[in-house]
């Protein structure tokens, strides 16, 4: 196994080998979570709503609107 110095790190592979402060990073790890949470859960909540929507039509309908039952997942996740 191999040592690196802490420049070697930087110039070799880009790591800081600085230690972060980590009480700073955590809490903004964690901050990012909560901010991004609700979106998620909205995106989410519409991805169910749509993929229950197409669900319910029958085979003729889906034809209708140029989709076939093995699209309606992955047009839902997608789009078009």
């Amino acid at each position: 196994m191999e040592m690196h110095t802490a420049q070697s790190l930087m110039d070799v592979h880009g790591i800081d080998a600085e230690p972060a402060d980590s009480k700073q990073s955590v809490a903004r790890q964690v901050w990012e979570v909560v901010r991004a949470t609700p979106g998620r859960l909205v995106a989410w909540q519409r991805y169910r709503a749509e993929l229950e929507e197409l669900s319910r039509l029958d085979d003729r309908m889906l034809a209708d609107i140029g989709l076939r039952r093995s699209d309606v997942e992955r047009i839902v996740r997608n789009g078009r």
